[in-house]
């Protein structure tokens, strides 16, 4: 019951700002409107630019204390490795993956995941944007998500099928 008296709540207000703005918007002038509409565009791309530049900076923080930890898993566990490892795989080869797949991995984290998180908040708030428009936009917004969606299963899966023998620090039989 508080859930929904609370969504009710931020609904109500979330309709009521918007009347407010729309009246105000009617009371524009068009040329006004336009000026508007443009220097509107303008602070949100600004406020975009901003909002990622501060989570990438705090993905990037994050991300190099998830590689100092997996740096530490993987040195513990070449310790463990058998003599026969290290002969079929050269000391260079193995350095040259553990450095360039931990970057690529730490990349992953600060790109694909400020990126992702950015997309999926835009994704829901032009969702409930339809919502408040009309009920059957929201079905349009979300067949448009899953067609979306489809390539990025596809690819993922295809991801997953990589042959174990390519991971790294894979132990050779």
């Amino acid at each position: 019951d508080t859930w929904f008296a609370a969504t009710d709540a931020v609904l109500g207000a979330a309709l009521l700002l918007a009347g407010r703005a729309s009246a105000w918007w009617s009371g524009l002038g068009s040329h006004r409107q336009l000026y508007t509409a443009a220097g509107m565009l303008v602070g949100l791309a600004v406020l975009e630019q901003v909002n990622k530049y501060c989570q990438k900076l705090i993905m990037r923080t994050v991300s190099l204390e998830v590689i100092k930890a997996i740096r530490a898993a993987l040195f513990d566990r070449l310790v463990t490795l058998s003599m026969r490892f290290y002969q079929a795989n050269h000391s260079g080869k193995l350095l040259s993956r553990l450095t360039n797949d931990l970057n690529n991995m730490g990349m992953l984290l600060v790109d694909v995941l400020v990126d992702l998180s950015t997309d999926f908040l835009t994704l829901v708030a032009a969702l409930i944007y339809l919502w408040v428009q009309g009920g059957e936009l929201v079905i349009l917004g979300l067949g448009i998500a899953i067609v979306s969606f489809i390539p990025v299963q596809q690819i993922s899966s295809r991801i997953r099928r990589t042959p174990r023998s390519r991971r790294i620090c894979a132990p050779t039989p």
